[in-house]
């Protein structure tokens, strides 16, 4: 067994009263003030530590969720853009073919004097001898059917010469 040993501290005041106390319960008080000092700090670091750990994974998580929802969308958007663009060149080219049906009915194609196209001078192209510069008669008839495509067809009627004979 150990022994407790009491130390008396003594102060002895100005009118001569003496002050007498001993060490035992201040110890234990500083022991008591440790162990506790000690569970706050050891607790404090376990919560910050979960914190942080928390914060991390769930950034990261985040992150990963935000990467898969772009790439998700930019796929949807990239197989909307060709669906898109497969149904419009499809109409862009019966539109072709059907304007070529009409043109043939007006008659033989050919290539008159040169046009001035903005900076640009093609030739002028004539149906069954008649010039088609600023006549849009062929293009609008064809424009109710398929609902203004009619830059289309003019862009593909002044830059293809493939129906008209070499």
């Amino acid at each position: 067994m150990r022994k407790l040993i009491l130390l008396e501290r003594c102060e002895y005041g100005e009118r001569g009263n003496n002050q007498c106390y001993s060490n035992q319960g201040r110890s234990q008080m500083t022991l008591r003030k440790k162990f506790v000092l000690t569970l706050t700090v050891v607790l404090l670091s376990f919560i910050a530590a979960t914190v942080i750990f928390s914060s991390v994974t769930q950034g990261k998580w985040i992150h990963d969720q935000a990467l898969a929802e772009a790439t998700h969308r930019k796929n949807e958007a990239a197989r909307l853009l060709g669906l898109t663009d497969s149904i419009m060149s499809e109409r862009v080219k019966n539109s072709m073919q059907l304007l070529i049906q009409r043109g043939m009915t007006i008659g033989d194609p050919s290539l008159g004097q040169p046009v001035s196209v903005g900076t640009a001078s093609p030739p002028e192209l004539q149906l069954g001898g008649q010039p088609q510069a600023n006549n849009f008669a062929l293009v609008d008839g064809l424009r109710k059917l398929w609902a203004g495509l009619q830059l289309s067809f003019l862009a593909k009627v002044t830059t293809s010469y493939e129906f008209l004979p070499t």
